[in-house]
């Protein structure tokens, strides 16, 4: 998905959906095997019945017409209340997910008292739109039996009538009564696909909501791999989540292969967004970016992101330490691993831990603390070895023992990267080669950048 999609909607909310994948499956089988069997079935039998006398064919096209009827007419608002009962029923699962996901925020003051009304609310939403669409459920079905009664009775009459004025036989009545049992039978058991039908019309409504989100571009150009850091280049480079209020503007800056430059701004100012452009998250609103000499707007995004690391706090899987360094890529070996967790001080203190390297993380990072998480963080970075380093803000506020560990691991020249870091500190800025400015800002000392990029 584009990331502008994440801005609009709850992603995992929407993943959620993929599990009515199951729910049309299981309806669409279950219409195709026994709905097409009774359907056809009936109709075959009303006209089993039109042979033997042309009122027994009025009589079941008068039978047809009726239960159409009662399926388009009494099943009017079925399609949308089946599909407001799916929404409220995610709606619902969203709000337990989020009560789990910040369980500290709801244990606040307040916090629990809000929990409980938000999921009675949902809930009775939900019981509420489960109500109307049974009752047009239900409304059908009994219109279907009503009818099954009516046509059984129906027959009789009319077949009585003309085995009495000797139109058929009594053998044909007996015939036509036993085709009739069939088809009752059949309106019996279409009431309870209807259910069935309606599962997989809101099913797929809540699949195309997944399929309409717009996705990123494929294809592209795919520069010739190098071993040396990328080169960098913006001009004229502008951002704006809404066209009337831009976060940047006009911003033009050059960064060497290998060098490494601090982006600062106060809160706000579009730091984050414009690591996001450098990853191909995100397009310019005006302006260009190279890499390597080629058009960010031209380059494959797989190809540059195998080449190319964003790290952001707290973005740690549920996977084991390893697994989370490695990140699929079965080229890194245990050695790099290790050495990774070495420079940034981390591969003692996981060593120390019974399960030691096979240490299983949860999403965020527990139960590492939030030290040993941005240390993992930067321990990745250091086993992927990309061209092209993109930090957002996990080097500020560190301790002089921590940073002068990490600015050297990641910051020094030895690296074969070029660094890309947003932070609002001092410390950080003044270690990085070169400071881009997106607006005036006071570092974490109280100094001001001493240069900046036009």
């Amino acid at each position: 998905m584009k990331a502008q999609v994440h801005d609009e909607v709850h992603a995992p909310e929407m993943v959620n959906r993929f599990l009515d994948v199951v729910t049309a499956q299981k309806s669409t089988a279950l219409l195709l095997l026994d709905g097409v069997n009774l359907v056809f079935g009936g109709l075959i039998g009303m006209l089993l019945l039109s042979v033997y006398h042309p009122l027994l064919l009025i009589f079941a096209a008068v039978l047809l017409s009726l239960i159409i009827l009662s399926l388009w007419l009494l099943g009017r608002g079925a399609v949308d209340t089946s599909i407001e009962e799916s929404r409220m029923k995610y709606d619902l699962v969203n709000w337990f997910e989020e009560v789990a996901h910040f369980p500290f925020l709801f244990k606040g003051p307040g916090g629990s008292r809000m929990a409980h009304e938000r999921a009675n609310e949902l809930s009775t939403g939900y019981v509420m739109a489960r109500g109307r669409h049974f009752r047009v459920l239900m409304r059908q079905v009994a219109a279907l039996l009503t009818l099954q009664v009516v046509a059984s009775a129906a027959l009789l009459v009319v077949g009585g009538y003309l085995v009495i004025s000797q139109q058929i036989t009594l053998g044909q009545l007996v015939a036509s009564e036993i085709i009739m049992s069939g088809i009752v039978a059949s309106l019996a058991k279409l009431g309870k696909k209807l259910e069935a039908w309606y599962d997989a019309m809101a099913a797929m409504d809540k699949l195309g909501h997944i399929f309409d989100l717009e996705t990123e571009r494929e294809g592209g150009e795919k520069p010739a791999p190098r071993s040396i850091g990328a080169e960098v280049v913006a001009g004229d480079v502008s951002f704006a989540h809404h066209p009337t209020i831009p976060l940047f503007s006009g911003r033009s800056f050059t960064i060497p292969a290998g060098a490494s430059a601090a982006i600062v701004g106060p809160h706000g100012a579009g730091a984050s967004s414009l690591l996001d452009i450098l990853f191909g998250l995100r397009q310019p609103s005006a302006g260009f970016v190279t890499i390597d000499g080629v058009d960010l707007r031209s380059w494959d995004l797989e190809a540059l992101r195998e080449s190319t690391q964003l790290l952001r706090r707290d973005e740690i899987m549920d996977a084991t330490v390893v697994e989370n360094l490695r990140l699929g890529r079965s080229d890194i070996g245990m050695d790099e691993i290790r050495a990774a967790l070495k420079q940034v001080g981390l591969l003692d203190e996981l060593l120390a831990r019974p399960e030691g390297l096979n240490l299983r993380v949860k999403i965020g990072g527990a139960p590492l603390s939030g030290n040993q998480r941005m240390r993992l963080l930067l321990a990745r970075a250091l086993a992927q070895r990309p061209r092209l380093l993109l930090i957002d803000e996990l080097l500020d506020n560190m301790d002089d023992a921590s940073f002068a560990l990490l600015s050297t691991a990641i910051l020094g020249k030895s690296q074969p990267w070029t660094v890309i870091v947003t932070t609002r500190d001092s410390q950080v800025s003044t270690r990085c080669d070169q400071i881009i400015e997106l607006a005036p800002c006071h570092l974490s000392d109280g100094t001001t950048p001493k240069t900046s990029a036009a």
